[in-house]
């Protein structure tokens, strides 16, 4: 079905779908006269006495007809495709504009109403005349656009226009049924709905105004399938469904939709908060903030606040509505309470939480910590060394606390591995598996082998200890770092770089020296990762040797790098007892390497990696 109003004398003329053409009286609602067409009719426009119709199935043709009659006038074929499905008639008399129907958007052609010559100008579904008949409107693809009549000229916006608008002729306001959106050229000015008798709103199948604007009248059709004829000339109101809601108004706006049959007047807006005025209308305008209007936002005092709208609309009528809701801007008070030194792992990370609207409380990002009242707890894997531990608190509109704490992780020295021929012992770092008595190619690297869980081997992440002959050593700072120069030699061969003398020190109370460097592929092959290789020389005159504690670290693994100091902590040279060790936490994967050369260390990672399930790394080739 669709209509169309004859503006000289305000009769309704009506088409159907079954061909029936109805013209109604507007005072009585009466009908005048009815005429019945062979074919069914797709679209109406009167113009200047006359009816154009699009008629079904017939490609192109549109019908001029008498309105006091239902004569035929003149038959038009346009060369396009599809049916007639929007008319407009320019009122001097010189074109009618018409829509085609296509499968996504039609075609528009402009049509010489004297010699029937038709020429197309662009996509579109929906022309509709001005109200004042000095323009076409087109919609139904891009956004709106019209034609100037009196210089035949085109213009456009940006604005959103998927189907025929409807004209306030006294505002200048266009309705789009469907949608329940008021726009003008620059924007939207406002929205609109049609409440039939049931609960829910209606959807517009097509809408006109009221020849003084007051009102729209919409033909609507509801969920229960129900066409409703409808007339709204209420008063504008502020859609305020979500009533009494917390907001946050430190990024919430806090606004709500405007609904107007005509857009606002806004000069005439005042808006306040609490009783005090905040501010007043903006052109265009479509709905109410009562947030803070600067950048960034300031946050309202927290609690209950009221909204108030005032002002009239484009054609006079009165707005003047309030809402209420409620407001949130405080992070919540977030508190880590757990120890920061810890000899176990998993390790219990806790805490306080304040916030009357707490939404959760998470732990590293990806982990939900449990919280009962105000306390809150989560149990977390930690690496041998600093963990730093962060944590996240968020209330139910979006306020956020971060906290976070340095635990150090230091496991007691307790699964030691002993050397009873070198007189050493190591211990074992948790996870991690001791093989005792390790050799390859007859040379012996080492006593033992420390190796990550089965999984981060391929990483090439390890440490091995090493007791080299030296007899007659002497237990001197500078026999230390002569052993450790001379490794620095042989590790220069296969690193990348130039490899680091780091420091003289003391392991279990014998002098030491340390050396770094970066070694890789060049060693290892072309599956492997690069490793940081680190190795300590402890020289023990009493044993009459050198031991070499060698860490390797693949870059894959930044967090093992605390286990090699933990693996050093724990080394005694003697295989008696030891004394308790008593020293503070840290957590990492760790394997141990060693070797005749200093750069066996390296390739150690290899063999491990390819033992695969093994108990035991294997012997290599002699």
């Amino acid at each position: 079905m669709d209509f169309d109003i004859d503006r000289s004398t305000g009769d309704v003329y009506a088409s159907l779908r079954n061909g029936t053409i109805m013209r109604v009286d507007p005072a009585t609602g009466q009908i005048v006269n009815s005429w019945t067409y062979w074919s069914g009719l797709t679209t109406i426009a009167v113009q200047a006495g006359d009816l154009f119709v699009g008629t079904c199935c017939q490609t192109g043709s549109v019908m001029r007809l008498s309105s006091q009659t239902g004569a035929v006038v003149r038959n038009y074929t346009i060369a396009g495709q599809g049916d007639a499905i929007s008319i407009a008639v320019d009122p001097a008399g010189r074109w009618f504009f018409v829509a085609l129907s296509a499968v996504l958007v039609g075609d528009l052609y402009r049509v010489n109403l004297t010699t029937g010559q038709a020429a197309g100008f662009g996509p579109g579904n929906d022309v509709v005349l001005s109200a004042d008949g000095r323009r076409v409107w087109i919609c139904g693809w891009y956004s709106l656009e019209w034609y100037w009549l009196a210089n035949d000229t085109f213009n456009g916006s940006g604005v959103s226009c998927p189907e025929a608008p409807a004209e306030n002729p006294v505002t200048g306001v266009l309705a789009l049924p469907s949608s329940g959106r008021l726009v003008v050229e620059s924007g939207d000015v406002g929205t609109f709905q049609v409440q039939t008798t049931g609960a829910e709103p209606a959807q517009a199948a097509t809408a006109g105004w009221t020849a003084d604007g007051t009102a729209l009248v919409a033909l609507a059709w509801s969920v229960s399938g129900h066409y409703t004829v409808g007339m709204w000339d209420g008063d504008p109101w502020m859609n305020a469904t979500n009533d009494g809601q917390l907001r946050n108004s430190r990024f919430d706006p806090i606004c709500y939709p405007l609904i107007t049959a005509g857009g606002l007047n806004a000069s005439s807006i005042a808006m306040y908060r609490d009783g005090v005025r905040i501010g007043g209308g903006t052109p265009g305008m479509t709905e109410a903030c009562f947030g803070s209007t600067g950048y960034p936002p300031l946050a309202l005092a927290d609690g209950p606040h009221v909204g108030r709208i005032t002002g009239m609309d484009r054609v006079g009528r009165t707005l003047d509505d309030s809402v209420s809701f409620e407001t949130d801007g405080t992070p919540p008070q977030l508190i880590i309470t757990s120890a920061i030194v810890t000899a176990t792992s998993p390790y219990m990370l806790s805490g306080t939480v304040d916030d009357p609207h707490l939404l959760r409380v998470d732990v590293g990002g990806n982990r939900s910590a449990t919280v009962s009242g105000r306390n809150w707890s989560a149990a977390v894997d930690l690496w041998i060394g600093n963990n730093t531990l962060g944590v996240m608190a968020e209330d139910t509109v979006g306020n956020t606390a971060v906290n976070s704490v340095v635990v150090r992780y230091w496991p007691s020295f307790e699964n030691r591995l002993i050397d009873e021929p070198d007189r050493f012992q190591v211990s074992i770092p948790p996870g991690w598996t001791g093989y005792p008595n390790v050799g390859r190619a007859n040379v012996k690297f080492g006593a033992m082998l420390l190796a990550p869980p089965e999984g981060t081997y391929v990483y090439n992440t390890s440490a091995t200890v090493e007791a080299r002959w030296r007899p007659g050593i002497e237990e001197t700072q500078a026999a230390a770092y002569t052993e450790a120069i001379k490794g620095l030699q042989e590790v220069a061969k296969y690193s990348f770089g130039r490899p680091d003398f780091v420091l003289n020190t003391t392991v279990d109370g014998h002098p030491a020296a340390r050396i770094r460097a970066l070694v890789g592929t060049n060693i290892i092959g072309v599956n492997t990762n690069a490793t940081i290789l680190t190795q300590t020389y402890v020289v023990s005159a009493a044993q009459g040797r050198v031991y070499v504690i060698s860490m390797n670290v693949s870059w894959m693994q930044p967090q093992y790098r605390e286990t090699g100091d933990w693996i050093i902590e724990s080394f005694h040279i003697g295989s008696g007892p030891t004394s308790p060790f008593t020293t503070p936490v840290s957590l990492l994967l760790i394997g141990v390497s060693v070797g005749g050369l200093s750069a066996i260390a390296a390739a150690v990672f290899v063999w491990w990696r390819r033992r695969g399930k093994k108990s035991s790394p294997p012997d290599g080739p002699d």
